[in-house]
């Protein structure tokens, strides 16, 4: 007797999240590097206190704050399931350097074949995260376009996804 097992991997979300986290493809006007660095912020700030003031975080990023008008208010809870409240943030930087390493050449063949450019994809980021980390999960929801894995995306953003995914994924 044979088992016969179908699994259909619809996109590169698919392929990294599990039953405990998110994958979101966040987009901002903000360079990628400026939108980690304020994901990761917020998410240390938020497990390790349910009060997020804008005074807690460093110069830089209460400037944006404040000229980005973004909502700190929350009233969800961090907490953890069995990622263990792991949030991991991928940027183009992190993308162009995995790629290169896992497959010994440039990401701009890549980005050529998907029509796309290194400034489109320097306003993106891969956020991979815990579930149940809500407060951090809605402070992303509010404050940026996020494109949660069950949504249909547009054909542009698939492939940056995709290109990003395949970055994280190779970091494993």
């Amino acid at each position: 007797m044979r088992l016969l097992v179908n699994t259909n991997v619809k996109s590169v979300s698919n392929a990294i999240t599990n039953s405990s986290s998110e994958v979101f493809l966040v987009k901002s006007e903000r360079p990628s590097e400026d939108v980690k660095e304020l994901i990761l912020a917020f998410s240390k700030i938020a497990w390790e206190d349910d009060k997020i003031k804008d005074r807690k975080f460093p110069r830089k990023l209460r400037n944006i704050i404040t000229e980005d008008k973004l909502d700190l208010s929350t009233d969800e809870y961090e907490q953890s399931s069995g990622m263990g409240g792991d949030i991991d943030v991928t940027d183009f930087n992190d993308a162009a350097c995995e790629y290169k390493k896992f497959y010994r050449k440039d990401i701009g063949e890549e980005l050529k074949k998907k029509n796309l450019t290194e400034e489109e994809l320097s306003h993106y980021v891969l956020v991979d995260i815990d579930w149940a980390r809500r407060k951090t999960i809605q402070f992303i929801q509010n404050n940026f376009i996020a494109y949660n894995c069950d949504i249909q995306l547009t054909e542009k953003e698939e492939n940056i996804y995709e290109i990003m995914g395949k970055a994280y994924l190779n970091r494993w």
